[in-house]
């Protein structure tokens, strides 16, 4: 099974809206993203960039099946973290001094 993962707008966009998917969230919750596709029997209508905006903020990426088969679209794709970009957040703390601190506070 191929995949693409993802967070240009764009493309998830096209992907959600070719497979005849809405952007939704789980009710009573933030950030619990799902996608509708019209089997969904709770789920909140979201704005495109209402949807965009809780992606981002937390931080996700949508991961999707590239090859075309018999599963239902609700089956070929997930939300997953972004990877850690080095260079943007840089800290004053390296690896083994976030691991000392975590070990300490333990």
């Amino acid at each position: 099974m191929e995949t693409n993962t993802t967070q240009d707008p764009d493309e998830i966009e096209d992907w959600i809206f070719n497979h005849g998917g809405l952007p939704a969230k789980e009710p009573s919750s933030y950030a619990e993203l799902r996608i509708d596709f019209g089997e969904l029997e709770e789920a909140e209508p979201l704005t495109w960039d209402e949807f965009f905006e809780i992606l981002d903020s937390e931080n996700l990426m949508m991961e999707y099946e590239l090859t075309e088969n018999n599963r239902p679209p609700n089956e070929k794709y997930e939300f997953v973290q972004r990877p850690f970009e080095e260079g943007l957040a840089e800290t004053e703390m390296d690896n083994e001094d976030v691991l000392a601190n975590t070990e300490e506070t333990s």
